[in-house]
């Protein structure tokens, strides 16, 4: 794995001992602390980040509460700076974002699929528990969702001042839905456009009747440097043998403008991108490793920072075996999104692989966190697939397995429908639920063996090395080049060498030639001294 990957923490694992002792162990060993696991860093300071999980049910009095670290996650505690939402206690979906000021927002679904809120802080760390100062979160004061819906699945992007959230407007028997999104252009404080990503109107979601059986369309959105918003969704039209055939689509949004596809390839509307039987849906026989419902669909999606590279995620099986592949749209030179040939299956081969989450590096190296299951041994694999070449190949030894556990207790639902990767910069920090290390392996001997945790990792790049100022006579010229790639460094330059020599950014400033950058001075006047400052 490129750069430097960090061992997977058990969130869990490293809290302070009176935290654990309050908030967690009276609820050990049955809770499953770990499902759903979402995770925002603060791009201010990616040393403070959040990752959140349905750790209490709506009967708790705790409601929504996060995990946060201030060492760039190498130790986490317990807050609760999510105050009582307007309707609801919020113990179900919750995702979360910063913004670029480092306000932290989350879009958060009440049980009983009520509603969906939007809420933000400036501080997480502030929830008036044990000394702290009171919360600071500000909900918006009424719901994200449309009227007559009953919401499910909140999805969320946000940038450049404005926040959008993606969600499903199922019908009240949760057997028909709308997939949309509603957008907020002041930062959260009114949500003002809501449309509809696919054809309007709510399409059934069910491959089988008497009983009931369907897939969720597991909407995902994500927004480029440019304020455009890209959308997956994927809906069931029949079985095939018991298996659900699942058709998934992308669409496009300008941050203020209208859906690009939604008239496209009706009923369902939006840009074809696969597809293929897929083994999900509420089949207790079509369960991930017999101990986890895909309801929320096999989907993700990612952009680069330019919006060049769009890169869609999604599930089907080959030859019998459930797969992930990759598929990747761009621009046609004149406006149209159009699909590179052949999406590339990325996921082990002979393994059934679901809960994929993709992000790209201002570097372009795309990363998918994916679980696989063997059948053979009974076990769950957390892997990191990493392709240097926009999606197009993905090497063996850039699979890196994360973490393998079998379940540790019984159950129908056990992970849950997602877990998420983000990027930073030329960085990628992830979480997955996975089974709780024993008392041995967590500093504070904490035993979790016996539950799911949320985990904690992290890819930063490798330092690079100082970059080497080269120097060449041209004629009456010098040129001066350093790589392009070392980034932050200016060019000084000097008459003396002394301890009090004044140096001054070099004139004119540098361009790029051939992955160089490269200065012309002329050859002429007081002779020059140049290094590089960071």
């Amino acid at each position: 794995m490129q750069g430097n990957a960090q061992v997977p923490v058990d969130v869990i694992g490293t809290l302070p001992v009176a935290e654990y002792n309050t908030f967690v162990a009276p609820y050990y060993p049955t809770g499953d602390f770990g499902f759903e696991p979402f995770i925002a860093v603060n791009p201010t300071d990616p040393n403070k980040i959040v990752i959140s999980s349905q750790a209490y049910n709506t009967a708790s009095s705790y409601g929504a509460s996060l995990w946060y670290s201030t060492d760039g996650g190498n130790n986490w505690g317990i807050r609760f700076p999510i105050t009582t939402s307007p309707s609801g206690v919020v113990a179900a979906d919750q995702v979360f974002a910063y913004d670029s000021a480092g306000v932290l927002h989350g879009a958060l679904l009440t049980g009983g699929h009520c509603a969906i809120y939007h809420g933000s802080t400036t501080d997480p760390n502030k929830d008036g528990v044990n000394g702290r100062p009171a919360s600071t979160w500000s909900w918006t004061t009424t719901a994200i969702n449309i009227l007559f819906s009953t919401p499910d699945q909140p999805w969320m992007a946000v940038g450049g001042g404005s926040i959008f959230v993606g969600y499903d407007n199922f019908n009240s028997t949760l057997t028909a839905s709308e997939e949309r999104v509603a957008k907020s252009f002041d930062n959260g404080t009114s949500f003002t456009v809501d449309a509809p990503i696919g054809t309007p109107g709510r399409l059934s979601v069910l491959y089988r009747t008497a009983p009931d059986q369907g897939v969720n369309p597991g909407t995902r959105i994500a927004m480029d440097g440019n304020g455009n918003i890209y959308a997956i969704f994927g809906f069931t039209t029949n079985s095939i043998g018991g298996i659900p055939f699942v058709q998934y689509r992308l669409n496009r949004s300008s941050a203020a403008g209208a859906w690009d596809y939604t008239s496209n390839n009706l009923p369902i509307g939006g840009l074809p991108i696969d597809s293929g039987l897929s083994s999900q849906g509420n089949d207790p026989a079509l369960s991930f490793g017999g101990a986890n419902k895909l309801l929320g669909n096999t989907t993700a999606i990612a952009t680069d920072k330019n919006g060049t590279h769009i890169y869609a995620v999604f599930g089907k099986q080959v030859g019998g075996n459930d797969r992930l592949f990759v598929a990747e749209f761009h621009d046609d030179g004149t406006g149209n999104l159009v699909e590179r040939a052949n999406p590339v299956a990325f996921s082990i081969p002979g393994q059934r692989a679901a809960l994929p989450s993709v992000a790209v590096t201002d570097d372009a190296r795309v990363y998918i966190l994916y679980d696989t299951f063997t059948s053979t041994d009974g076990r769950f694999h957390v892997h990191l697939a990493l392709s240097l070449d926009q999606a197009m190949t993905f090497a063996p030894a850039n699979d890196k397995v994360l973490e393998d556990f079998a379940a540790p207790f019984p159950g129908e639902k056990i992970l849950g429908d997602y877990q998420y990767l983000t990027a930073l910069g030329n960085a990628v920090y992830g979480t997955f639920a996975g089974r709780g290390l024993a008392a041995a392996q967590n500093p504070n001997g904490f035993d979790r063996s016996s539950t799911i945790d949320p985990f904690f990792f992290s890819v930063v790049p490798a330092p690079l090395p100082p970059p080497q100022l080269t120097i060449t006579a041209s004629g009456v010229n010098v040129i001066l080049t350093w790589p392009a790639n070392s980034t932050g460094f200016t060019l000084h330059s000097s008459t003396s060498l002394v301890s009090s020599a004044i140096w001054t950014t070099n004139s004119p400033a540098s361009v790029i030639v051939n992955g160089q950058n490269t200065v012309t001075n002329p050859i002429s006047g007081t002779q020059q001294f140049y290094r590089l400052v960071q």
